[in-house]
């Protein structure tokens, strides 16, 4: 989920994806696309089942750093899609903001910058799409 008042995206476990709030449709198309390949991502990791896990088998600690470490697996697979620039865009736009559960975004855009380079200079059979 990004944390915006007037910006919701859920990802469910069993595939799709909801996608409300009147600024995600103000949004230029690449960031629009980099929010819902980085939703695919928590779809993908199956990351709403482990967190549903940790929460019924009272898994407590460190569960606000592994959600963190669930959001860069998130972004990582966006970039893979192609979505790392809009992603980093659409991180400048909505500026720093604290989320516990989430990177602030500077952190983000670090380590998205640091993906898009090396995904450019990875030879394209060497690449593997992370889409199931």
């Amino acid at each position: 989920m990004i944390w915006q008042t007037e910006l919701e995206t859920v990802a469910f476990s069993a595939g799709p994806f909801v996608v409300t709030g009147r600024y995600f449709y103000k949004l230029p198309r690449n960031e629009q696309l980099a929010i819902i390949a980085h939703e695919r991502g928590h779809i993908f990791h199956r990351h709403q089942l482990k967190r549903l896990w940790w929460v019924v088998s009272l898994q407590w600690a460190g569960i606000a750093e592994k959600c963190r470490l669930q959001e860069y697996q998130a972004d990582r697979y966006a970039v893979r899609m192609g979505h790392g620039k809009g992603l980093i865009s659409f991180l400048k736009r909505i500026g720093p903001h604290e989320n516990p559960l989430h990177p602030t975004p500077a952190l983000r855009i670090n380590v998205i910058q640091k993906w898009t380079e090396e995904w450019k200079t990875t030879a394209p059979s060497a690449r593997v799409d992370p889409s199931p």
